[in-house]
């Protein structure tokens, strides 16, 4: 990309897109949780979050091995008009009276899969659309994108759904990835992502040789292993505190939902500032140092939670907590995308997504089992020092790794 962003058509398209998919997404949130627990009970929500996060820990490798075989281009606009369809059918179900909560169930199961299959399709494809030297701009664009309408979708979402009901955000939400596909069908695909791999052994026993050969191809690089068990670590360290948050605005500062969703802002404000000094700033930092910073930063914000009892002093540590994820996110993604080969990037990206995101349920039910033991505010202390560990072991081994 030696040129503006908004000039690259390929970039541009993608940027579209994904930004109204993230948008519709963001509003496809509220609108799922409110019918979960008007038409099942206050503990649907955690059901569905579980389940859509299951296909993520259960078969992330293997659909990186059918990313990294299968032409990518049709992969995503498949995914975009699948989940169109599979939205206007539970749309069609529920104002007819049909929906019940176990569909919502396989619906939370089957999103999940296809998000799986996505995102690394997405991380993909950026490499080839950018210059290497813009590759980290391009990221932020997308993650801080990201970030702004899932803050301003919230909102909107939850506007929609007491105005006018849940079945509109539905019907906008299988509208947006009809919108995505068709900004994707626009792309000009590098050649190696619209065909096949060939030479690959097909069969069960071939997909099993793929997962492994991703599997060493990975312990075989500790640049890679390393990034992967930090991303992994942090999310370990992050998830108490996403769980505890709730309680935090609650108990300790004594407020309600409106204090609840100024600190998820100020979160997601600090994290689009990450993502635009990212921009700024990546041909300028080493990858070790802006891993440390991030880390650090992040938890120099949470321990800030542990110490304050002033609802906008903890909303400020909470955007400081937020600044610091995309200095180590961002950056990592980054790096991967220019050192991976193609023919590896599916099942790394995958393999990646499936160890954080294993990391999530595992910190949150220590998390339950620890609340009545020890206090909200020791609570987030461990987690700040967690990061600080994850920190003290991550930059000297990224450093060994000479990854700048």
């Amino acid at each position: 990309m030696d040129k503006k962003w908004y000039l690259n058509r390929n970039l541009l398209c993608l940027w579209i897109g994904l930004m109204i998919s993230y948008l519709g997404d963001a509003l496809f949130l509220v609108a799922f949780m409110w019918i979960a627990v008007t038409r099942g009970s206050v503990g649907a929500p955690a059901i569905i979050i579980a389940l859509q996060t299951l296909p993520m820990v259960l078969f992330g490798p293997f659909v990186g091995v059918m990313v990294d075989r299968l032409p990518k281009r049709r992969l995503m606009i498949g995914s975009d008009l699948i989940r169109a369809i599979i939205l206007f059918l539970v749309l069609i179900a529920d104002l007819n009276g049909l929906l019940a909560i176990w569909h919502l169930y396989i619906l939370a199961f089957v999103l999940g899969m296809f998000e799986l299959i996505y995102r690394p399709l997405v991380r993909i494809l950026i490499p080839t659309l950018v210059s290497a030297d813009f590759l980290a701009s391009a990221n932020s664009l997308l993650l801080g994108t990201q970030q702004l309408t899932s803050i301003f979708g919230a909102i909107a979402g939850g506007v929609i759904v007491g105005a006018i009901g849940p079945q509109v955000v539905l019907a906008l939400d299988a509208a947006t990835f009809l919108f995505a596909a068709g900004m994707i069908f626009f792309v000009e695909f590098a050649p190696s992502l619209r065909q096949s791999q060939s030479g690959r052994v097909k069969g069960v026993s071939g997909i099993l040789m793929d997962v492994l050969g991703g599997i060493r191809y990975v312990t075989s690089r500790r640049d890679i292993l390393t990034l992967l068990l930090t991303i992994t670590g942090l999310n370990l360290a992050v998830s108490p505190v996403n769980a505890l948050l709730p309680a935090y605005a609650t108990e300790v500062l004594e407020g309600g939902s409106f204090l609840l969703g100024m600190l998820y802002g100020a979160e997601g404000l600090g994290m689009l500032l990450g993502n635009i000094l990212i921009s700024m700033l990546a041909s300028r930092i080493s990858l070790s140092i802006s891993i440390g910073i991030g880390l650090g930063v992040m938890a120099i914000g949470v321990m800030g939670l542990a110490s304050s009892q002033i609802p906008f002093l903890s909303s400020g540590f909470y955007f400081l907590a937020g600044l610091g994820v995309p200095l180590v996110f961002t950056t990592t993604f980054t790096h991967l995308q220019k050192t991976v080969p193609l023919e590896y990037q599916g099942r790394v990206f995958a393999l990646q997504q499936s160890t954080a995101t294993l990391a999530v349920p595992i910190a949150s039910f220590l998390t339950a089992a620890m609340i009545n033991i020890l206090s909200i505010r020791y609570l987030l202390v461990i987690a700040s020092l967690a990061l600080l560990v994850v920190a003290a072991l991550a930059v000297p081994n990224v450093r060994a790794g000479k990854l700048t």
